[in-house]
């Protein structure tokens, strides 16, 4: 594949390259605005979910994830009872982690 960068990249290159690549990892990252949508109007964790079932990624990057919170549960009928990060890997990742 040519990458002088006074030659620009050919589709046909790029193709080239891609189908001997042996390996890929699918990395998804998403703001989730603490399970709200702009200005807090709408809670849309569950359908966020689906969302990212829907991608199929290897690897998930999530920001703006809370944990529990006993004032939103009783507020909004569908709050996981898990924190928001457990409620998203669901059953598609057995492995997460929460990082601040």
């Amino acid at each position: 594949m040519n990458l002088d960068k006074n030659h620009p990249l050919d589709s046909s290159d790029l193709d080239a390259h891609m189908s001997t690549a042996v390996n890929a990892i699918r990395l998804l990252t998403v703001n989730t605005h603490k399970g709200f949508t702009a200005l807090n109007r709408r809670f849309i964790l569950p359908e966020l979910r689906e969302a990212v079932r829907a991608v199929s990624a290897d690897v998930v990057f999530l920001q703006e994830v809370l944990g529990t919170h006993e004032k939103h549960a009783l507020r909004f009928h569908d709050w996981p009872k898990m924190s928001q990060y457990e409620f998203l890997a669901d059953s598609i990742w057995t492995d997460f982690a929460y990082g601040r």
